[in-house]
C-alpha cells in the first residue's frame, strides 16, 4: 500500500525540470586605433549574446547585442585611449558574465568630408565685396534715374 502511494504521489505531482542555462565560454578582445574588436565561442544552444564595455572605474559606457553563429559570435567598440574590460553573457537572461581586458593604446585622427577652419574664406570675402560694389552701383544709378523723372 505504501509503495502503491508513493507511486501515485511520484505520477501525480508536478516534477519541475531546471534545462542548464546554456553560457559564454570564453571571450578575447583586441584593442586598436580608437576599436576594440571582440570575438568569443558560447555552448550550443546559445544563440545571441549581449557585450558590455567598461572603463577603468567599472562604468557602462557602451552596450550591444550580437548574433551567434556557429558558437562563434564578434563584436566590435568604438573607443578613446583608454584601458577597458568587456563583458559578455547569453542574451536570454545569463548573468554570468565571461570578461577580458583591453587597451586602446591611440586615436585616430578623422578626416571626414568636412572643411577645414577658414577653407576658402578669402573667395568668400571677395564674392562679397563684389555684391556689395553690385548693390551700391545700382542703387546709384536708380536714385539718379528717379532725380532725372
Amino acid at each position: 500500500m505504501k509503495k502503491l502511494l508513493l507511486v501515485l504521489i511520484l505520477l501525480v505531482a508536478p516534477v519541475t525540470v531546471f534545462a542548464a542555462n546554456p553560457k559564454v565560454l570564453t571571450v578575447t578582445a583586441d584593442g586598436g586605433k580608437s576599436k576594440i574588436n571582440i570575438t568569443g565561442t558560447t555552448e550550443d544552444g546559445v544563440y545571441a549574446v549581449t557585450c558590455y564595455l567598461n572603463d577603468e572605474s567599472g562604468n557602462e559606457i557602451a552596450m550591444d547585442s550580437v548574433q551567434v553563429d556557429n558558437k562563434a559570435f564578434t563584436d566590435s567598440f568604438t573607443a578613446v585611449k583608454g584601458k577597458y574590460t568587456v563583458k559578455c553573457a547569453n542574451y536570454a537572461g545569463e548573468s554570468d558574465f565571461v570578461s577580458a581586458n583591453v587597451e586602446v593604446t591611440e586615436e585616430v585622427k578623422q578626416k571626414g568630408n568636412q572643411p577645414a577652419t577658414g577653407d576658402n574664406i578669402v573667395l568668400f570675402i571677395i564674392l562679397g565685396v563684389v555684391a556689395l560694389i553690385g548693390i551700391a552701383f545700382t542703387t546709384v544709378k536708380l536714385v539718379k534715374k528717379s532725380k532725372n523723372n
